[in-house]
């Protein structure tokens, strides 16, 4: 295999054709390319929750946390709310 043949082949192994969606993903690859956006979402996704815990969806809002999780294997049944999976198996990690 001469060196151009290679060079055509890599080149055809990484041509991705253009989608439509691609302007509209542009926007959100810059952004996330920012350092900082990973802070930003934090702080809305906080400023949500608070919102949330703080109106009248307070009740809908508590009930998505208190939501039961099941996984079973065999005849083992692990079965915790998603409050208690962030809780006790989440926060062990960080």
């Amino acid at each position: 295999m001469s060196l151009d043949e290679s060079d055509s082949s890599l080149a055809l192994k990484n041509f991705r054709p253009k989608l439509r969606i691609d302007p509209l993903l542009r926007p959100i690859h810059r952004f996330m390319d920012v350092e900082s956006s990973g802070g930003l979402i934090l702080l809305l996704a906080t400023l949500i929750a608070l919102f949330l815990a703080n109106t009248s969806l307070a009740g809908w809002y508590n009930s998505i946390w208190e939501t039961k999780v099941a996984f079973l294997v065999g005849t083992y049944r692990f079965e915790m709310s998603l409050l208690e999976i962030i809780n006790d198996g989440l926060m062990t990690l960080f």
